[in-house]
């Protein structure tokens, strides 16, 4: 859905997307904790650490990417 809304340039297309990367940090933080509490310990945390730190930056960088290209992303 997010690929052709952005293909389509559609206005709610590049917010789309940065849904699509919380989702997926949200998930994988909440298959840390669940699997922690399933299987009774905390693995290392530098996974999660690492999916978070980069859904955060390509939140940030695709935000100023399509802030420069709002003009193109007109159609309903």
């Amino acid at each position: 859905i997010v690929r052709y809304r952005l293909a389509g340039f559609k206005r709610n297309g590049p917010n789309l997307l940065a849904y699509v990367y919380i989702a997926a940090a949200v998930v994988s933080l909440a298959y840390f904790v669940i699997n922690g509490l399933i299987v009774g310990k905390f693995a290392s945390g530098s996974s999660i650490v690492g999916e978070m730190i980069g859904a955060v930056i390509m939140v940030a960088v695709n935000k100023r990417y399509f802030n420069n290209r709002a003009s193109l992303f007109i159609n309903d």
